[in-house]
């Protein structure tokens, strides 16, 4: 019977037998395979070593955020600076960056960071996590039955779906086994939007041993943001080390009931610092930079338009509605200033989510006034203006003294109002293409006086704590 079975199986692949239908794993996948395990029992032990009765500070971080030379621990140090007149991290958090065990929580499959690690820096990355499991069967016996409650719950809530449950129990589990043997710890957040960091940031709240989860925040919050946090901080039921959140910039850090974990004085911006690294305000070298950002040195008539680009949940951000609305508001742009009889140069900064979106072959992009540019900071640094639908970019250009708009409203329910209230946006009752409209044509009767390499130059120094705040902030 069970020949027969496999006969008429292989007459209907084409004549070959059942086994031979379905491939082995290459020697070398599966050895490769091997080797990886065999790492990651070495890395597992080496991790309990260094941690076992120890204070211990856990730093999750992305290796793609991290400035490209130095130690790892300068590094960080570089990446935690604080913006000129703000503070930084609290000192015990920058003590045990110097004098505790390090263990990084890279959310990526196989972290980069491994090359870069010293004596008393591990690394944990979703390949170890993974590989717990098989090492330590009393670990994934554990999750398993977590998972199994939390999906009896599920099953009345409705809230999660199945893969996301078992990620939850698996992520939760490995992280409360590598952080046992922990004497005391410290978490430092300096990258979200990943499950397992979130995961960690969960396990970390609820554990007896932790002094504290803070986050650098590397977004502005926005509403739905804020009701996440709002509802994972209030039903950890234990007293929240402050401050808990440190801002990205001054004064846009969250508001209502989780207020009092922000610290108003501090603001770190990690993007900036990362950025910027290596960079001057040597005349030669930032015109260098300019002219390679526009493709020449406008002079004062002609003004520079900064467009953030967005997301979306089309996998061709073109085709997205959008986009199509930034491509709206740049043809209102060019049509204002060309009706003052003024040129404007626009710099369209694709979102990092979408590198690998050919912006360059988009028809929308191709008019000799607009440049596709994926260096944001550098468009800020000469910008008269920046338009984009709801980034947190918009907000970094404005602290550097860009006239910013947004074609958003209150209602949209994207950034909490006080936020909203710094940028140029639509009032409820007008629709968004005519505010567009009767934006651009009021800043297109504002005539820069400022050459833009003075420009570039005095903001970059105002990031370098060179000079005192940007005069035209202060007049925003």
């Amino acid at each position: 019977m069970r020949r027969d079975t496999e006969r008429q199986l292989g007459n209907f692949s084409g004549g070959a037998p059942l086994k031979q239908a379905t491939p082995r794993m290459p020697l070398a996948v599966r050895q490769s395979w091997l080797r990886g395990l065999l790492e990651s029992r070495k890395r597992l032990i080496k991790l309990r070593n260094a941690t076992a009765g120890r204070r211990v500070i856990v730093v999750a971080l992305s290796s793609r955020r991290l400035p490209m030379s130095g130690s790892l621990r300068d590094r960080l140090r570089h990446l935690l600076s604080p913006l000129p007149g703000c503070e930084g991290c609290p000192p015990q958090y920058l003590d045990d960056l110097d004098t505790a065990p390090l263990v990084l929580c890279d959310p990526v499959r196989v972290s980069e960071l491994h090359a870069t690690t010293a004596e008393r820096e591990e690394v944990v990355d979703e390949r170890l996590i993974l590989h717990a499991l098989v090492w330590s069967p009393v670990v994934a016996v554990h999750a398993a039955f977590r998972a199994i409650a939390i999906l009896a719950i599920n099953i009345v809530q409705r809230r999660a779906s199945v893969r996301e449950v078992i990620a939850a129990a698996v992520l939760a589990t490995v992280f409360e086994h590598i952080f046992r043997p922990c004497l005391r710890h410290r978490t430092l957040l300096l990258t979200s939007n990943s499950f397992s960091t979130e995961a960690l940031r969960w396990q970390q709240l609820l554990s007896s041993t932790s002094d504290g989860v803070l986050e650098i925040q590397h977004g502005v919050p926005t509403v739905a943001l804020a009701t996440y946090l709002e509802t994972t901080y209030q039903s950890a039921r234990r007293d929240i080390a402050r401050p808990a959140f440190i801002a990205q910039l001054p004064g846009l850090g969250l508001s209502g009931p989780l207020s009092h974990l922000m610290d108003g004085t501090r603001a770190i911006n990690t993007y900036f610092n990362r950025r910027l690294t290596g960079w001057n305000a040597d005349e030669d070298a930032l015109a260098e930079r300019v002219e390679s950002l526009l493709g020449c040195v406008p002079d004062t008539a002609g003004a520079v338009v900064a467009i953030i680009g967005g997301t979306a949940f089309e996998a061709d951000y073109r085709t997205s509605a959008a986009f199509a609305l930034e491509c709206q508001l740049m043809a209102i742009i060019r049509e204002s200033f060309a009706q003052h009889g003024r040129s404007c140069l626009l710099v369209y900064s694709p979102h990092p989510a979408n590198t690998s979106v050919a912006f360059d072959d988009c028809q929308a992009l191709r008019h000799p006034d607009i440049r596709v540019q994926a260096d944001s900071v550098l468009s800020w640094l000469t910008a008269d203006l920046c338009v984009g639908l709801y980034s947190s970019g918009l907000f970094e250009a404005r602290y550097l003294g860009v006239r910013t708009f947004a074609p958003l409203k209150i209602s949209d329910e994207i950034f909490d109002e006080h936020l909203l209230a710094m940028l140029s946006t639509v009032d409820e009752t007008e629709s968004r293409l005519t505010a567009a409209r009767v934006w651009a044509a009021r800043e297109a009767r504002v005539v820069r006086t400022e050459l833009l390499l003075a420009r570039a130059s005095r903001r970059l120094n105002l990031l370098r704590a060179v000079l005192p705040a940007d005069p035209e902030m202060a007049q925003a």
